[in-house]
C-alpha cells in the first residue's frame, strides 16, 4: 500500500505535514497493518522535522481496531475523531444500511477510520 503525504504552508511560513493512506485490512492483517502504521508515522514524524513543520496530520482508512491502538507513538498524538466524537464510530453496520450490505448483514460498529495529529 502507498501513503501520500504534503506539506503545506500558510502566509506565515508556518508547516504542516499531512499523509494519508488506506492500510491493510482485516483480523488476519493485523501485524501487517501495525508494521504499516508504524512505518507511516515514523516517516511523517521524520518529514515533519525535517521540513520544520508545526503540526503533522496522519488520516485515513486505517482500517484499525481496539487491538490496534497500542503503539507507542500514540502516546505524543491526539485522536481527532475522538475528542470530536468521543464514542461514535466511523462504521456503523447497525443503522447505515449501504455498509450493512456491504458486509453480508455483519452488524459491525467501529472506528475503522482514524484522524491524528500532534
Amino acid at each position: 500500500r502507498d501513503m501520500l503525504r504534503i506539506t503545506l504552508q500558510d502566509s506565515h511560513g508556518n508547516k504542516v505535514c499531512v499523509t494519508t493512506t488506506h492500510l491493510e485490512s482485516t483480523a488476519a492483517q493485523l501485524k501487517k497493518r501495525q508494521e504499516q502504521f508504524e512505518e507511516g508515522l515514523a516517516d511523517l514524524k521524520s518529514h515533519a522535522n525535517r521540513v520544520g513543520a508545526k503540526l503533522s496530520i496522519f488520516v485515513g482508512d486505517l482500517n484499525m481496531s481496539s487491538k490496534d491502538d497500542k503503539s507507542p507513538q500514540l502516546k505524543s498524538l491526539t485522536d481527532g475523531w475522538v475528542d470530536a466524537h468521543p464514542s461514535a464510530p466511523t462504521w456503523d453496520a447497525r443503522t447505515n444500511k449501504r455498509v450493512e450490505r456491504m458486509v453480508n448483514n455483519d452488524k459491525t460498529y467501529c472506528r475503522f477510520d482514524r484522524c491524528y495529529f500532534g
